[in-house]
């Protein structure tokens, strides 16, 4: 069968960006994550039989990638993540300098606080927020209950906003 038709190649394009990200994320390193999602999508192609038979196609893309990022991250031991690109979700070129800045540095604190959850906690928060699974997906990807997926992203939440509300000088904050 031709690589660009089967089921497997076409939602696995279909997802590459959102791949790329959750991959980005786990690993820490943009050309990690891109070895990631290439080596995934051989895993994938190469065990096309049992996409057929997944229950999700979608949840089990994921799973693959994860699984990929992780080991790439175990022999590489990428300890600092480079910077993405901020010029996709900055204000445009003619907003107010001290605007411009001050949304680089709130996304520089976001992504600082994702790096540094628990790794369970940050895979379902990136699953839900940058793969927009659903919890039951979620749940297949890693191979855990749907409550478990639940309650991990909502440690998960929790800590991101303790992690956020120092640096926005949210009310009742101690100084």
């Amino acid at each position: 069968m031709d690589h660009g038709t089967h089921p497997v190649t076409a939602r696995f394009e279909a997802l590459r960006e959102r791949l790329m990200g959750t991959a980005y994320f786990v690993i820490g390193h943009r050309e990690d994550a891109r070895e990631a999602v290439q080596d995934a999508f051989v895993k994938c192609w190469r065990h096309r039989d049992r996409a057929d038979q997944a229950h999700d196609l979608e949840a089990w893309i994921f799973s693959v990638v994860l699984n990929t990022a992780r080991d790439i991250r175990r022999r590489r031991r990428v300890r600092h993540a480079e910077s993405l690109p901020t010029e996709d979700v900055m204000p445009p070129a003619g907003t107010d300098p001290s605007r411009r800045a001050a949304a680089r540095e709130a996304l520089t604190l976001v992504r600082a606080a994702i790096h540094r959850l628990p790794e369970h906690e940050r895979e379902v928060f990136l699953l839900r927020q940058n793969g927009d699974l659903t919890y039951e997906r979620i749940a297949i990807a890693l191979g855990c209950p749907i409550g478990t997926a639940k309650t991990r992203m909502r440690s998960a939440l929790r800590r991101l906003r303790q992690a956020m509300e120092p640096a926005h000088g949210a009310p009742g904050s101690v100084a």
